[in-house]
Formats: C-alpha cells, sequence, structure tokens
C-alpha cells in the first residue's frame, strides 16, 4: 500500500506564491526552485514526523545527501522566514519575513 501526504518543512514561514506583492512572489518563487534542486540531491529522509497545524499535512524534518537540514538552508538564504514557535531551533539563522508592499 502507498500513501501520499504532503510535508510541511518544520519551522518555516514561506512566502506565498499566490502573493499579490511582487517581492513576495519573486522570493516565493526561489524558495521553491532551491527546494526542487535541494530534493533532487539524491536520497531524502524526513524525521521527526508529525501532525501540522492545518491537520491536512505532516510536519517533519527533511533533509538531503548534501543539505542536512532543509529548512535551514532556506532561511540562511533568505528564502524563507522562521516561524516564530520554531526559532528555538534554528537558533542563529532566526529571520522573519518583512514585504515592502
Amino acid at each position: 500500500m502507498d500513501i501520499t501526504t504532503r510535508v510541511r518543512l518544520r519551522g518555516i514561514d514561506a512566502p506565498e506564491m499566490s502573493a499579490r506583492c511582487p517581492e513576495e512572489r519573486t522570493k516565493a518563487e526561489a524558495a521553491r526552485d532551491a527546494l526542487v534542486r535541494m530534493l533532487n540531491e539524491g536520497a531524502v529522509a524526513v524525521s521527526r514526523i508529525g501532525q501540522d497545524k492545518y491537520g491536512g499535512r505532516v510536519d517533519a524534518d527533511v533533509s538531503t545527501s548534501r543539505t542536512p537540514d532543509v529548512s535551514v538552508s532556506l532561511i540562511e538564504r533568505d528564502w524563507c522566514g522562521v516561524m516564530a514557535a520554531a526559532s528555538v531551533r534554528v537558533g542563529a539563522v532566526s529571520r522573519s519575513l518583512a514585504y515592502r508592499c
């Protein structure tokens, strides 16, 4: 039996693809493209799996063969922010999203 589900990257405050603000939309596309590149690096591991706050996806840590923590990598490159509750886990790379639109 195969089960398919959506995985929410733990600790990520991602820009919205449907944003009206051009700056947010550009950042959302960059984050998506970076995530696709990371997931194509090879083996993908999903760990610390739990239910996300909306109940329709799982919340998890994701790593690849070359990227030990996909969430931190996206935050360090300034494509995503950190959810307030996750700031302890990602430590020094804690950033929030701000758009001038």
